[in-house]
């Protein structure tokens, strides 16, 4: 969205899809990185079709293993948006949604810790973060020549805890 239209997203972030497309297209990618790291993404997009419906769809996912011991994150994250385009109006539906987990690694390690290994994360393998966020809005926009005027519902939804063991932790 721009400055003057929907407000920001948790009060500072806009979220902004690309423009319909013309032409079909499709995309998809594999990367893999250092520390164990790879991400997969595939993307479609139909192009404006002659009835004047479009669509495009995303899916992704990661995982990266981290630097200390057992302090990696994995995620996965989708995104689809249909929409009609008649002469003077659009009507556009978008979702998405993404979840990520992480298992921790923030407390310090001792000098002699690091010393015997470097990679050394004081945090249990199961004391991890997650969190989910969905985001669902139907626009519709209609145009007057000289002016238009936008119309947006959403629903946003989010989920998650962390579990960090303080004493007694068998």
């Amino acid at each position: 969205t721009s400055a003057p239209g929907t407000a920001s997203y948790g009060g500072s972030i806009n979220f902004q899809t690309a423009p319909l497309s013309a032409e079909r297209q499709m995309e998809s990618q594999l990367q893999y990185g250092a520390l164990g790291s790879h991400r997969v993404s595939a993307e479609y997009t139909s192009g404006l079709m002659p009835s004047g419906f479009a669509i495009s769809t995303r899916a992704s996912a990661m995982r990266s293993q981290g630097f200390r011991d057992h302090s990696g994150t994995t995620g996965a994250s989708a995104f689809v948006s249909g929409a009609w385009v008649g002469a003077k109006d659009v009507v556009k539906f978008t979702a998405l949604t993404g979840r990520f987990t992480d298992t921790l690694a923030y407390f310090g390690s001792t000098t002699a810790e690091l010393q015997t290994n470097e990679r050394s994360n004081l945090l249990r393998p199961d004391e991890t973060d997650r969190f989910q966020e969905t985001v669902l809005a139907l626009s519709h926009t209609h145009d007057y020549g000289k002016r238009q005027v936008a119309t947006t519902l959403y629903r946003t939804a989010a989920s998650g805890n962390y579990f960090v063991c303080v004493s007694n932790c068998a």
